[in-house]
């Protein structure tokens, strides 16, 4: 469910310039009251449980992709193949056929499978690596930390070993994850919203069928087009 790659029409190399000389400016949320005692513990349960059942155990979905970088914009596909057990493994595909691999493990570590002259194994590692563990792997320890002005709830995860924060935005119930906002310091650096929550077949909840991501880097649309639940269940194709 991820794709960062160029048409044909463009070369890699251009990309890559483009995401180092310009940047994207990012607003942050506003600050959270805190949460703290007994209903900080049922919220943490709550948006936990949220995260842990947002996605299958094991699927595959196709997703089409938009990215802008430098004011361009390049379109591509990607292919997810997820397991909870086996890792997430990405394939990512232009109108010249397959141009980048990802395998990301559960521990957040990958591997770039694929690599082509038409997409670098730098990006790969660094841009793509980061949208499948962002997106598709839910943190396993977070907690629950505020509520911002409208009253929806803030979770924040353990923050990396490069001292960035990852900040997950649910309704106000806890029971629809809606927004990610990933600070270093106090600076926003990468923000992602998910939208278009909608039932699957064979899904025992609803998923997001539309994500967006700004960062400083690039900008990305994701429209999922394609899920199979696996295991007997048929491919859903969203129109």
């Amino acid at each position: 469910m991820l794709k960062l790659i160029p048409t044909p029409s463009a070369g890699v190399g251009f990309l890559a310039l483009a995401c180092l000389l310009g940047g994207c400016v990012l607003a942050g949320l506003p600050a959270a009251t805190p949460l703290a005692g007994i209903p900080a513990q049922d919220a943490s349960r709550t948006a936990r449980q949220t995260l842990a059942t947002l996605f299958p155990e094991r699927y595959r979905s196709v997703q089409r992709a938009l990215i802008t970088v430098g004011g361009k914009q390049f379109t591509c596909d990607g292919v997810l193949e997820a397991s909870t057990t086996e890792g997430w493994h990405l394939a990512i595909v232009s109108n010249l056929g397959l141009v980048a691999g990802l395998r990301v493990n559960r521990d957040g570590s990958s591997a770039a499978l694929q690599v082509t002259p038409l997409f670098r194994e730098s990006w790969t590692r660094q841009f793509v690596a980061q949208d499948v563990r962002r997106l598709f792997i839910p943190p396993t320890d977070f907690v629950a930390s505020g509520r911002l002005p409208d009253g929806r709830l803030v979770c924040e995860a353990v923050p990396d070993k490069d001292g960035t924060v990852a900040r997950y935005i649910f309704s106000a119930d806890g029971q629809q994850w809606q927004e990610l906002e990933v600070l270093r310091g106090a600076r926003p650096e990468y923000h992602a919203w998910l939208r278009g929550y909608r039932a699957f077949a064979g899904s025992a909840r609803k998923m997001p069928a539309e994500m967006e991501v700004k960062s400083k880097r690039y900008q990305l649309h994701l429209r999922l087009v394609e899920l199979n639940l696996k295991d007997g269940i048929p491919t859903e194709t969203i129109r």
